[in-house]
């Protein structure tokens, strides 16, 4: 994931990035003892969560960073400009997700976010 300085001189553009490198054989334990792969398929592995419009969706096990960025980085450089920010995601070795009958992913949520000083 990467969030893209703004700055118009791109010799001074410094994004701010984090990776993640997926373990295919990373485990964990379920709350009935079976062990099951992190990595999954998240109707396997994960949990049916309903959101506050109503619509459904599986959520995998939680593995990831706790925090991004900082604020004093944030206002540091050009990442936000107006009222914009924009994130570049990469996901790589993620083909065998893809089914001709389903949508992997269906994003028709903005958000907004707010610099609280």
């Amino acid at each position: 994931m990467e969030l893209m300085d703004q700055n118009p001189d791109i010799q001074h553009r410094m994004n701010n990035i984090k990776m993640i490198t997926t373990d295919p054989n990373m485990t964990f334990t379920d709350s009935t003892g079976n062990v099951k792969y992190i990595w999954d398929n998240p109707r396997k592995v994960g949990s049916l969560v309903t959101d506050t419009d109503g619509s459904k969706f599986y959520r995998g096990w939680g593995y990831g960073y706790s925090h991004y960025i900082t604020h004093d980085r944030l206002k540091s450089r050009s990442f936000i400009k107006g009222d914009d920010v924009i994130f570049l995601l990469s996901l790589e070795g993620v083909q065998f997700l893809f089914n001709a009958n389903e949508i992997l992913m269906k994003y028709d949520k903005s958000f907004k976010y707010q610099l609280h000083q």
